[in-house]
């Protein structure tokens, strides 16, 4: 029998309305011109973060907070500083702390809070009504029990943050080290090599259209184009009846495309086998290297790159929708090396890019992990019987 099931074997609990052991009060709204970034306390509406700050506090700490009203509705979360709780945020205190701890009422409303967000009253605005939280029902165990179950708890929450902190800033280091090295690869001076614009290594594509009248296509929606794994998320089939009134350009196998409106998200990919002959969405520039002079995969490191970065924040256009053209992009000067260094250099940096690919993957799955593990134990020790 592991510990956590002797803690709990043969724990005797009473079952109560969260009404009847804590007190729950809406809170009170506060004018956002009337707040400032400099007061002392906190303004919640039940979120994850404040939404601003003021100088006075409605509640004083060691309260929980549900979400009432909004997307959010039913989320929970707990202060222990004095706090103002506005008018979408429920605060929840205990009445009797001698035989409740508080934050055992917190951990358990944690553990249901999928099942709150899950009885939201739809309508304009989804909401979590004050009925709804006074007959929620809560198991109470002995106050030693409570104690225990919370020591637990906030040591495994203290240790997932920190793990996945300690995680997050590995991610953090790894890609800037990958963009250290691939800075340095992408450098030389202006005498070392060749520099030429985009326009003069690439070949025209004006006249590469969608002008087949019998296959069907599929559609690359470059908003799902993920540059750090340069593979495309998504396409849906297209076809003659179903294409667009105007002809796209038909993209091949190595072809570069870059998403030209909002450029400074940087979304680019290498067209692999998998998505040949298929049309790119608006918004685009195909850029389809002169094999003759330099190598796909060359234009797409470069275009990865911080100096192609300014060059796209220092040329495009709109404020609400920024842009660059297709011309500005072609106008973009790149170091042309020979052939043989830029496969060499192409080579190191694939390496990078999966590794980096690898622990991009591979680290976030590992917090989520952590994050599940924390979970299962949090749903164990707060899963009571309850009485027919």
């Amino acid at each position: 029998m592991s510990f956590l099931e002797k803690l709990l074997e043969g724990v005797e609990v009473e079952w109560n309305f969260l009404d009847e052991i804590a007190t729950i009060t809406i809170g009170e709204f506060v004018r956002k011109d009337s707040q400032d970034d400099s007061a002392e306390y906190p303004v919640y509406n039940g979120g994850i973060s404040p939404t601003g700050f003021y100088d006075k506090f409605n509640n004083t700490g060691n309260k929980i907070i549900v979400s009432a009203r909004g997307a959010n509705a039913g989320f929970v979360n707990r202060i222990t500083t004095p706090f103002w709780a506005g008018n979408s945020c429920y605060s929840i205190g205990v009445k009797d702390d001698s035989s409740l701890d508080w934050a055992f009422i917190y951990y358990y409303l944690k553990d249901n809070e999928a099942r709150m967000i899950g009885d939201q009253q739809k309508g304009g605005i989804p909401s979590i009504s004050k009925k709804q939280m006074q007959l929620f029902e809560v198991p109470i165990p002995s106050l030693k029990i409570q104690q225990k179950i919370v020591d637990i708890l906030d040591t495994f929450t203290e240790l997932t943050a920190e793990l996945t902190a300690e995680l997050t800033a590995e991610l953090s280091a790894r890609k800037k080290q990958y963009e250290y090295y691939r800075e340095q690869l992408l450098t030389f001076n202006e005498e070392e090599v060749e520099w030429k614009t985009l326009d003069d290594v690439t070949l025209k594509t004006s006249n590469i259209q969608w002008l087949n009248t019998t296959k069907s296509f599929r559609y690359i929606d470059l908003s799902s184009v993920c540059r750090e794994k340069n593979i495309i998320i998504e396409t849906s089939l297209i076809t003659k009846d179903s294409a667009p009134s105007r002809a796209k350009k038909v993209v091949l196998k190595d072809d570069v495309i870059f998403a030209t409106t909002r450029p400074t998200q940087l979304r680019l990919c290498v067209i692999t086998e998998e998505f040949t002959n298929e049309i790119a969405s608006t918004g685009y520039c195909v850029l389809r290297a002169n094999r003759k002079k330099i190598l796909p995969k060359w234009i797409y490191f470069l275009l990865t790159s911080n100096k192609f970065k300014s060059y796209v924040e220092d040329n495009q256009s709109g404020a609400a929708y920024p842009a660059i053209s297709d011309s500005k992009v072609k106008g973009f000067k790149i170091p042309v090396p020979p052939l043989e260094e830029q496969m060499r250099i192409i080579s190191i940096l694939d390496k990078f890019d999966t590794l980096t690919t690898s622990i991009s993957e591979g680290l976030p799955k590992e917090i989520e992990l952590r994050k599940k593990q924390y979970e299962y134990y949090r749903e164990m020790l707060l899963t009571f019987p309850k009485p027919e």
